[in-house]
């Protein structure tokens, strides 16, 4: 199931949006796997959770672009109720601040945090907390792509994924901006399977030196190592646009380099067949 509000019903009656939403998750009766997406109304729904017919059924829950301002005092409360529950995802969520995290250690039923996607970084003593509990089930990790001018958070947060995290499959570095970008990606080299490294013509910060070196060294060493050398991968998009239309400057049209790849068992495709934001990424291959 999943319950998405757009912004255009952000002028609605709250209520009467959970009230609605109450209704819909008591009329469930096999109810596996919920996502919350894009609301900021979710106190008596996702209480409900706890006393619904899914707590004995529910076992997978997607945050995804929630706020949990409203909500961090009951999250303990609610996922203790939830018997069955196996996996949480989290993406591009806010207020992940210490509150909200002290609620998740909290929880006395075992469940795995496989998927941490962060767009902002608050307090990273607490991170540190919730990735030394979560370490060993952590699979999908990734910033958002957008510029900061106060890098400091995201490359703290960055070693102690390092530090913790040796089993992430899908990993989206955002804009990169630190070498150790590529020393990540070697020290799980051997479980990623989904990788992503953006680059914005548009963002100051993409033309600066000091991201060009980090850029170029990042793809240097995973073109001669990974994917050249010790063919690590099977598939391979590139493109300079992300308009995904015919006029796309994309290596997949490119037919010498593509036969290139070829000798090396690699086989490219189109971006737009072989991109797969987190949201996607989780609902198609994580069960």
């Amino acid at each position: 199931m999943v319950l998405y509000f757009p912004s255009s019903l952000y002028d609605i009656d709250r209520s009467l949006i959970e009230k609605y939403l109450t209704q819909i998750i008591i009329s469930q009766h096999n109810l596996k796997k919920i996502s919350f997406e894009h609301s900021t109304t979710l106190y008596d729904p996702f209480l409900l959770l706890k006393n619904s017919n899914c707590s004995n059924t529910l076992n997978t829950i997607i945050f995804y672009h929630i706020d949990f301002k409203n909500i961090v005092n009951i999250l303990q409360e609610a996922f203790d109720q939830l018997n069955v529950l196996e996996s949480i995802h989290l993406i591009y969520c806010h207020s992940l601040n210490s509150d909200f995290v002290q609620q998740i250690i909290k929880v006395n039923k075992p469940f795995k945090l496989r998927s941490l996607f962060m767009n902002e970084i608050l307090h990273i003593e607490s991170l540190q907390l919730l990735l030394e509990k979560f370490s060993d089930c952590l699979e999908n990790f990734g910033f958002e792509s957008k510029e900061d001018k106060n890098n400091e958070p995201k490359r703290q947060l960055f070693k102690l994924i390092m530090k913790y995290c040796t089993k992430i499959r899908y990993f989206d570095s955002g804009i990169p901006d630190d070498n150790n970008i590529y020393l990540f990606i070697e020290n799980n080299q051997n479980n990623i399977n989904y990788l992503t490294i953006e680059f914005d013509i548009y963002d100051d910060y993409c033309c600066t030196p000091n991201y060009v070196e980090y850029s170029s060294t990042v793809l240097q060493n995973l073109g001669q190592e990974y994917i050249m050398k010790k063919e690590r991968v099977k598939y391979l998009a590139m493109t300079t646009s992300i308009a995904f239309d015919e006029f796309d400057d994309e290596l997949f049209f490119l037919k010498s380099e593509v036969n290139e790849f070829k000798l090396h068992n690699i086989i490219v495709k189109k971006f737009s067949d072989l991109y797969f934001g987190p949201y996607s990424f989780i609902n198609n291959f994580n069960k």
